[in-house]
């Protein structure tokens, strides 16, 4: 295409639309591959943390990713229980509970 007929469709939203699913669906399919091999990556980097042959400052690095993944796992781990909480308290309020134990300020 040329540019002229370029322009034309991009100021069709049905051309932004497409071009907006098009990337959500590479990223989706992105994400769906890394989250598959998610097991091996993780094997591998403790691997590479634990070999005493492998150079020290790679070593180190791989250490320091390997611990960035479980403070970022336990902190999603403890945002996704304070959502729920809000969520029963925002349903209790919803349902009319007088017991509930939400503080109204």
């Amino acid at each position: 295409m040329k540019a002229p007929t370029l322009r034309k469709y991009a100021k069709d939203p049905r051309a932004n639309e497409f071009v907006e699913r098009v990337v959500r669906e590479n990223l989706n399919q992105a994400n769906s591959l890394i989250a598959n091999a998610s097991p091996r990556l993780a094997e591998e980097l403790v691997t590479i943390a634990l070999d005493p042959a492998v150079k020290a400052y790679a070593r180190i690095s791989a250490i320091s990713e390997a611990f960035k993944i479980l403070s970022q796992n336990v902190l999603e781990a403890e945002q996704r229980k304070q959502l729920q909480a809000i969520r029963s308290q925002l349903q209790a309020i919803e349902d009319g509970v007088d017991h509930s134990q939400v503080i109204d300020v």
